[in-house]
């Protein structure tokens, strides 16, 4: 299948081409504010508050500790159903204060607090994700998306539906100095490959129970093995959800989950140079030009995928697909407002076709249909990939 990455004009997207970069943005470098949110309730639960209280406050040794949990709980639970964001929002220690045998000032504040620092330390951290799309001929995607049809459409082509980090630059972990951590210092691993994912689109927000994200104390039983998998699915599912307002955008993406903060005792954030990774080149098979792009910067484009086919051909790897590479041209039609897209060369490991070769247009519909050459060692066969 082909996925379309649509690229602004500039340098920066010149240097993803160039060498293979993709990134992985944070919720807060998107458009959508809701992009990646986590809609998240607690019920109104005593016993999983009481149980949540008594691993918050586990380091607290008071012999009145038992009354104020099984007080402030149920105080909690009338007050919930709440999310998550209103439950972080709470006067804890307030209302610790206004218990019938409350703690001191001090106390209180202290116990608030580490209430606090228990929901942070579990709360769901953003997801970073890059964004893809399905189709490369919405007149939108270019204007938004490709700096108003001066930028390009990059081609991907996903290899058992996902994209791979190149092996010769693969990032495999990132490690971080910890306080409070497992160890004092943690690592994490970065996948070998993502998965394309689709995006689904509704305007209503169905909220997951908070509690499932806290340890299995708290949420009161053990859970079965198809039940943590379906959990899993509804937690993972809520950031590829959003508003119909952009499914003209048909988005599809592959996602870079943060570390668990209860591995690291703390929240840990990618930084933009971990994010930024070089996928198998010869995972990309294509680009189209935008319709407004200069002359110049085409030509250089071109000259790009003549160096790019070249490496690939140096050193292709041993059992990974090697597609030809097409370009592409957008035109805007003259005879209705839509953009067309039209092939205009084909780049192989041997030889470069055009619109006028003989072979071209079979070229293009191999290419279309997904084969490729696989090299084991010096030699190679075609082999289909759907």
């Amino acid at each position: 299948m082909h996925y379309y990455r649509f690229r602004p004009s500039g340098e920066l997207a010149i240097k993803e081409f160039m060498y293979d970069e993709i990134y992985f943005s944070s919720a807060t470098e998107c458009n959508d504010p809701y992009d990646g949110k986590a809609f998240l309730t607690f019920e109104a639960d005593y016993e999983m508050w009481r149980r949540l209280l008594e691993i918050a406050w586990s380091i607290f040794n008071n012999i009145d500790k038992p009354r104020w949990e099984e007080q402030l709980s149920a105080h909690i639970a009338e007050l919930s159903p709440i999310t998550y964001d209103a439950a972080l929002e709470l006067d804890y220690a307030n209302a610790l204060l206004s218990l019938s045998s409350p703690p001191d000032p001090l106390t209180a504040i202290a116990l608030g607090e580490q209430v606090k620092s228990f929901l942070r330390l579990y709360k769901p951290k953003n997801t970073n994700f890059v964004s893809f799309s399905r189709v490369c001929t919405d007149i939108l995607m270019w204007s938004h998306y490709a700096s108003m049809h001066r930028g390009h459409c990059l081609i991907f082509k996903d290899i058992d539906g996902y994209l791979n980090q190149c092996p010769q630059r693969k990032k495999r972990t990132i490690v971080r100095k910890t306080r409070a951590g497992l160890a004092p210092s943690m690592s994490y691993g970065i996948p070998d490959s993502f998965a394309f994912q689709d995006i689904t689109y509704s305007s209503d927000a169905v909220p997951n129970s908070a509690f499932s994200y806290f340890p299995q104390h708290v949420y009161g039983r053990a859970i079965e093995e198809q039940e943590r998998i379906e959990l899993a699915k509804r937690q993972s599912h809520q950031c590829l959800v959003k508003h119909n307002c952009w499914s003209y955008e048909q988005e599809s993406r592959l996602i870079l989950s943060p570390p668990p903060a209860w591995l690291f005792g703390e929240t840990v954030e990618y930084s933009p140079q971990e994010r930024l990774l070089n996928y198998l080149p010869n995972q990309l098979g294509g680009v189209i030009i935008g319709a407004r792009m200069d002359v110049q910067q085409k030509m250089r484009f071109r000259e790009i995928i003549q160096t790019r086919m070249e490496r690939i051909a140096r050193d292709p790897g041993d059992n990974v697909p090697v597609f030809s590479f097409v370009l592409f041209q957008a035109v805007l039609a003259d005879d209705r407002r839509g953009v067309v897209i039209k092939p205009e060369e084909i780049f192989t490991l041997a030889k470069t076709l055009q619109k006028t070769d003989s072979d071209f247009e079979r070229y293009l519909n191999e290419w279309q249909d997904g084969w490729a050459i696989v090299f084991n060692g010096s030699s190679g066969s075609t082999r289909r990939f759907l």
